[in-house]
């Protein structure tokens, strides 16, 4: 429903449902230090070459939309022999190799990933968290998209060309909501929502030298923000984008010091039944790496009464510790959904 009964992207169909618009991107978030030192070590002998990163699966439940190893050493094997590349994911990759290949999948925590991605040169990646972060950081992306529409995705980046299936079938949507052919892909009727469930068949269009070719022609180039619809002949079209919100970057060089800046940043969480799953997590790491003045928000969004009064008893701690904070703590009796939740958020700021 999200993909097909909204125009345009996701982030603008969420501003709209929260009655607001996207105008601008904040800056690249800065990356701990520490964190940065400890992946510059692993990334050492790689040291004085132009990095490029492939993130070529999804998460174990998402394998619909991960690469197959044919379509993964096709795509290590454009890198050319001057450069390196650096194998990103969630669980361990074997089955490729080459004397410029760092295969760090299933080596790292999701923080030491990110990392990695803000130290890259540009990333190839399916539909996942790698792109997005690498667009966050403004890289240049090639993002590998399979049934769901890579309009939906992409639009906020800056540069970046989207890959998609041309098939009559693409996109049908997220496959859990219900799409134009109904609740599952047309070519996986059976489909469930399960950890290795099968690919779909519209990953077999995706040619992993092609990707690795056009982010060559994104970091060789201007910034450009393209859909190539390709179809399973090699064939292709091509979809110029306008600009997209807010000033590109190629890097973090221009940034300045965020820690010398008198503006107040207002953080907005939401949680349902989820604090000492994420939540709390994310709440820490909020506090500890955004400099001052800061307040945030955040909204128990319909959570149970033994949620609740956790959140009450862990807060005021909080508050000791980070008392450069202002730390609210509201609670919905129901739960009112994201855009609603964070509007009811919003109004304590």
């Amino acid at each position: 429903a999200l993909d097909y009964n909204c125009p345009g992207d996701r982030c603008h169909w969420m501003g709209k449902q929260a009655g607001v618009e996207v105008s601008a991107l904040v800056p690249p978030p800065e990356v701990p230090a520490k964190l940065v030192t400890k992946v510059k070590r692993l990334l050492a002998r790689l040291k004085g070459k132009r990095l490029l990163a492939l993130a070529p699966y999804g998460s174990r439940s998402t394998l619909v939309r991960s690469l197959s190893l044919e379509q993964l050493r096709s795509a290590v094997a454009g890198v050319r022999s001057e450069d390196a590349v650096v194998l990103l994911c969630e669980e361990a990759i074997g089955g490729v190799a080459a004397p410029n290949l760092l295969n760090l999948s299933g080596q790292l925590s999701a923080e030491e990933a990110i990392a990695v991605v803000s130290l890259c040169d540009g990333l190839v990646g399916v539909d996942s968290g790698f792109v997005h972060w690498a667009g966050v950081f403004r890289k240049p992306v090639v993002a590998l998209f399979t049934h769901i529409g890579a309009l939906q995705r992409r639009q906020p980046h800056g540069n970046f060309v989207a890959i998609q299936p041309s098939l009559p079938c693409a996109p049908c949507g997220d496959v859990w909501p219900q799409g134009p052919h109904g609740p599952q892909p047309p070519c996986r009727p059976d489909y469930r929502w399960t950890p290795y469930e099968p690919r779909v068949a519209c990953v077999a269009v995706h040619d992993g030298a092609l990707a690795v070719r056009t982010l060559y022609e994104l970091l060789d180039g201007s910034p450009r923000r393209e859909v190539l619809n390709l179809d399973r002949h090699g064939n292709s079209t091509r979809w110029e984008l306008p600009a997209g919100p807010g000033a590109v970057q190629s890097d973090q060089s221009d940034r300045s010091d965020q820690s010398d800046r008198a503006e107040l940043t207002a953080i907005v969480i939401l949680t349902l039944n989820t604090w000492t799953h994420c939540t709390r997590r994310c709440l820490e790491k909020a506090l500890e790496h955004t400099a001052p003045p800061l307040e945030i928000i955040v909204l128990d969004n319909g959570g149970s009464r033994e949620e609740a009064a956790l959140l009450a008893a862990e807060l005021g701690p909080l508050r000791a510790q980070y008392p450069h904070a202002r730390l609210v703590l509201d609670r919905s009796a129901k739960n009112l959904g994201f855009p609603k939740g964070v509007n009811r958020a919003l109004k304590s700021v």
